[in-house]
This record gives C-alpha cells, structure tokens and sequence, in this order.
C-alpha cells in the first residue's frame, strides 16, 4: 500500500454491502416483531387468567356476603322474638357460635375475623 498505513479494511475488516445491511435489518426488525406478538399474546393470556381469578373472587365475596346477610338477618328475628336464655347454636364455616343472651357480643364474634373487635 504505497507506505500510508493501514486501510480501515484492514484494522476493521471488510465492510458490509447495501443489500447486507438491508437485510440484516430485516431480519432484526422480523425477530423484533415476533418478540412482541408473542408478548403481546401473553399479556392477553394473564389478562384472561386474571379476569377469571377476579370473576372467581367475586362470586365467592358474593356468597359470603349473602350468608353473612342471611345470618344476620336470623339474628335479627332471634333478638326481636327475645329468645333470652335459650342457648342457639349457628353453624359458620368451620366453626360453632353459641348463642345465649345478647345477640351484640354474638355479632362481635361473629363479625371479629373481618372487622375487628367492636
């Protein structure tokens, strides 16, 4: 090479071609869109499991919430037709309420695990 030194060709190897490059581009841009289709279709899948969790937890709310009602409203008719004395047990979940006298202290039992203590 007549004394100048070395090519750039030389220290960083031959250069790419136009076409080369425009396909080397085309590949990265086709990996790039590959990648967020199936991103894309995973997010839409953890969407779906989530709505379904949620729709699940939801039902299951409503059916506590609807026993709660029914057993509150037991209570309620108990307390109006003075049942003072008589001892009344009431099934919840896994547990047995005893009810004696004042339907207040049975509600704090009864209501305690999801609101505290009265």
């Amino acid at each position: 090479m007549l004394g100048f030194g070395p090519t750039p060709s030389d220290v960083w190897g031959p250069s790419s071609s136009k076409v080369e490059l425009i396909n080397n581009a085309n590949k990265s841009d086709e990996e790039a869109r590959a990648a967020r289709v199936e991103f894309q279709e995973s997010i839409s899948k953890m969407q779906a499991e989530y709505d379904n969790k949620l729709e699940n937890l939801r039902a299951n709310y409503d059916n506590k919430l609807e026993n709660l009602q029914q057993q509150v409203a037991m209570l309620m008719q108990m307390q109006q037709q003075n049942y003072s004395g008589q001892v009344i047990q009431i099934k919840w979940a896994t547990r047995l309420i005893e009810v004696e006298d004042g339907v207040v202290a049975v509600l704090s039992e009864f209501l305690s695990p999801w609101m505290g203590s009265f």
